[in-house]
């Protein structure tokens, strides 16, 4: 029988092969397979395991036969995790696989030969993570062993730091001294082969958000702007997976369609957040689209998303109307109304003024109670309203003046004094129009309340900025 010769089986095993073949090749029945072993969740690599059986079919080969396994490959995790508390590191980790297992059958010599090989060598690999997602250090914790014809070598513990070149490559020299410490080359090929999903790993970490993420606090298209206005966004960064902070890397901001930004890239604080500081075009009414995208390269990804201003404005209403009773329209006789009512006003940019806004709410129903100075009067009504706004924003001041307009249809009111029932069909009376204009300071979260005594009501108006 013809010797088998490993070292060339190991480079015709590990070329790729997608499903068993069965040939007849120098009177043997040869068959080849190839397992690719699933890759595990958050994991990425590859490792196979080839197969092939010789087995004689010939009067010359009859009773011969050669059985060779070879496994190699690895996963690695697909994203940096942190290690460590202080200061923390980010390292990606992987287990990986080399081992060939032969067993052979020679009937040609006298008496049968009977042979058996094997190598096996498995080993954590663990990789350091540079602020740039960069590799330059390595560490193999493993084990080595082998078994020639029942003569037995280890475990063996491998542990050893070694350099990391360009592309995920090992350093040579590292690779000889472990070869050379091992007594075999299994160690310095089970790194070898993890140096490509090394670099697999790399070219991941690389994808926009893969692996790390960006929260912005305001959240984008929450916050309305004034021209020239300046907002602060607050942004963390934190992995995507378990969503921890990631305490270091650098981030850039680039604006998007309009408007500056005061620092355009800076250092991810300790705490895993930074500041970007976004100045709203002044030249012009801030318009749709708006803002500033916002990436950061750090060890554990590269997360990158786009902070954008939300264009017009919303007002939340809530005006309360009630009836004075010191003055001569309930002594008259005229009932006593007392209701509020709560309603939204989406304002949009008007085109032709810089700086002004307007808008209209939908219609909404304001109920009431109806009472009368005769205490044995009650009542109850309601009408239907239509507010509208229109802002005037001065940049400079970071004020806004604000006048607003009430549209009353569908009033109905009835009251009873003393078993006997009325009926009216008019509206409420507002002095709304002695407020105006309103002004307060333009931004989120801006609340202001307006009181006013008319000649008739009393009224009580809150606009919110949200």
């Amino acid at each position: 029988m013809p010797n088998v010769r490993i070292a060339i089986l190991v480079v015709a095993l590990a070329a790729p092969a997608a499903f068993a073949t069965t040939t007849n090749e120098n009177g043997y029945e040869v068959t080849r397979s190839q397992t690719v072993v699933p890759v595990p969740a958050g994991k990425l690599g590859r490792k196979t395991i080839d197969r092939e059986t010789r087995t004689g079919n010939t009067e010359e080969t009859d009773g011969n036969s050669s059985n060779v396994t070879l496994t190699i490959g690895g996963f690695m995790n697909r994203c940096p995790m942190p290690e460590g508390d202080t200061p923390v590191k980010f390292v990606a980790a992987g287990d990986f696989e080399t081992s060939i297992v032969s067993d052979t059958v020679d009937t040609d010599v006298v008496p049968t030969e009977r042979k058996h090989y094997e190598k096996r060598m498995t080993a954590r690999i663990k990789v350091l993570v540079n602020d740039d997602m960069s590799v330059s250090e390595g560490e193999i914790d493993g084990e080595f062993s082998s078994n020639m014809d029942g003569v037995r070598t280890g475990p063996n513990r491998v542990h050893k730091r070694f350099p990391i070149r360009a592309y995920g490559r090992p350093d040579y020299d590292a690779l000889v001294e472990i070869a050379t410490v091992t007594g075999d080359v299994a160690a310095a090929a089970l790194i070898w082969n993890a140096s490509m999903t090394i670099l697999s790993a790399q070219v991941a970490w690389r994808q926009p958000n893969a692996c790390g993420e960006l929260v912005f606090d305001p959240p984008s298209e929450s916050r309305s702007v004034s021209p020239g206005e300046t907002v602060e966004i607050k942004v963390k960064v934190r992995t995507r997976e378990g969503q921890q902070p990631i305490p270091k890397g650098i981030w850039d901001a680039t604006v998007v369609q309009g408007g500056t930004v005061v620092e355009a890239s800076g250092r991810v604080s300790p705490d895993g957040t930074f500041v970007v500081r976004y100045v709203a075009r002044s030249s012009s009414s801030p318009k749709e689209g708006d803002g500033v995208r916002i990436e950061a390269l750090t060890p554990a990804g590269y997360p990158r998303d786009t902070w954008k201003i939300r264009t017009g404005l919303r007002l939340q209403i809530e005006h309360r109307l009630t009836t004075r009773r010191d003055t001569s329209y309930p002594k008259a006789g005229h009932p006593l109304y007392d209701g509020s009512v709560r309603v939204e006003i989406p304002l949009e940019p008007f085109p032709t003024v810089p700086g002004e806004y307007r808008g209209d709410s939908e219609q909404v129903v304001r109920p009431f109670t109806v009472g009368h100075i005769t205490p044995r009067c009650t009542g109850r009504g309601s009408q239907t309203e239509s507010w509208r706004a229109r802002a005037i924003v001065d940049a400079a001041t970071g004020t806004m003046k604000l006048g607003l307009d009430v549209y009353v249809d569908d009033m109905e009111a009835f009251w009873i004094c003393d078993g006997q029932h009325s009926e009216v069909t008019t509206s409420f009376y507002s002095d709304l129009d002695l407020m105006k204009p309103l002004s307060m300071p333009f931004r989120s979260g801006s609340r202001q309340t307006f009181n006013l005594a008319g000649d008739r009501n009393q009224e009580t108006l809150t606009v919110t900025i949200p």
